[in-house]
């Protein structure tokens, strides 16, 4: 795929443009105002590379840090904004070969930044950022030990909307909501399992949002749960509002629409997302059925399934093969029917398909045709 075309100016509104380079040093300073306490040190270099993934059908690997999916989204917006601008002016642009001087607006936004960067840097000792993380955790794994399902539940129904069938999590806002009760939160719906997965989602886009990134990595993997799944959680939480949610169907389902590109304007996408969500709710589908559905709605074919041949024939030399030809009964070879459970057997007297003892399983029949794979890539 060529690398998409990049404006040279933006419009930050109808009478205000700013050079390429401009923009994209204001939004790394922007980013790193907004997400202080993230790990990652955001550069033009990076800003340009986000944009470049807006402007292109490409997408951030799943298990990227929640943080470049919250400024990716950012980015994304301010570029169709500024595309709506320049149409508005109706004015052509032109490559800028050096960058133009910030107005004094502009100059004066810079140096708001830059105050604001130096004071959200120096604005926790890391002594008592730590302190307060391991206070997290630490509630976190009160709920994972020694706390009942149903006294969890009790605790969090008075400060949280849980929704029905246990599909949100949403502060009551009539009593005030701390890191820890979010903390737990996440623990109450990862204990859950499937059925609380939009908890465990929401309370993880909760505690990002407060800049607690580490505290929900850590949490995560106390938890057993893989930072890919957590960041596909909470990224399908975030572009799945609550009134779509269905509890008959799994988050996991949701998460193959979200993790699309269909229409360019980002307003047009979610609308199409919803379109699919309400589908996919009327029609309970499966995993697989969203994967379609969302391959239909790109334009692409879906890819036909693969058939399982019928019988599996074994011969001398522990040489198998698959076939959907009944196989001819020859000295030393054995053969089953996959779909009836049948083998072939000679009793002496006469050769016939009689009841398997044992039938194989699934993984075994697995294995068996990825070593007929690999001996057919040998030869």
């Amino acid at each position: 795929m060529t690398k998409p075309q990049l404006p040279t100016q933006v419009y930050l509104a109808e009478d205000e443009v700013i050079d390429w380079k401009q923009f994209l040093i204001i939004q790394a300073r922007h980013a790193n105002v907004t997400h202080a306490s993230s790990k990652i040190k955001f550069t033009p270099e990076i800003i340009e590379k986000l944009a470049i993934i807006c402007q292109s059908e490409d997408d951030l690997p799943d298990d990227s840090p929640a943080v470049l999916w919250l400024v990716l989204e950012d980015i994304c917006k301010l570029l169709e904004k500024s595309k709506e601008y320049q149409s508005n002016t109706n004015m052509i642009t032109e490559t800028v070969e050096e960058a133009e001087p910030l107005s004094p607006q502009a100059q004066e936004y810079v140096a708001t930044l830059e105050a604001q960067e130096k004071k959200q840097l120096a604005k926790r000792e890391p002594q008592e950022a730590n302190s307060q993380e391991l206070a997290i955790v630490q509630a976190a794994h009160a709920v994972g030990v020694t706390v009942s399902l149903e006294e969890a539940r009790a605790d969090l129904a008075t400060k949280f909307d849980l929704g029905a069938g246990s599909n949100m999590l949403r502060p009551l806002g009539t009593v005030p909501i701390t890191p820890m009760d979010i903390a737990r939160g996440m623990v109450y719906g990862a204990k859950l399992e499937q059925s609380g997965s939009w908890i465990y989602a929401d309370a993880v886009n909760m505690l990002m949002q407060l800049n607690f990134e580490d505290v929900t990595n850590q949490i995560a993997a106390m938890l057993g749960k893989a930072n890919s799944t957590l960041y596909n959680y909470a990224r399908t939480a975030r572009k799945i509002p609550q009134e779509l949610r269905d509890e008959s169907i799994p988050l996991t389902v949701y998460s193959e629409l979200v993790n699309r590109r269909y229409e360019e304007d980002e307003e047009k996408n979610n609308a199409v997302i919803a379109e699919l969500a309400e589908q996919a709710v009327a029609e309970k589908w499966s995993c697989g059925d969203a994967r379609s559905h969302a391959d239909l709605k790109q334009g692409k074919q879906p890819k036909p399934k693969k058939q399982q041949a019928r019988y599996l024939v074994i011969f001398p030399g522990n040489v198998p093969i698959f076939t959907n030809s009944e196989p001819v009964w020859s000295q030393g070879i054995q053969a089953y029917d996959t779909k009836q459970h049948m083998r072939l057997f000679d009793d002496g007297k006469m050769i016939s398909w009689v009841a398997v003892a044992v039938e194989p399983s699934d993984e075994q029949i697995r294995e068996l045709q990825s070593s007929i794979k690999q001996q057919e890539a040998a030869q």
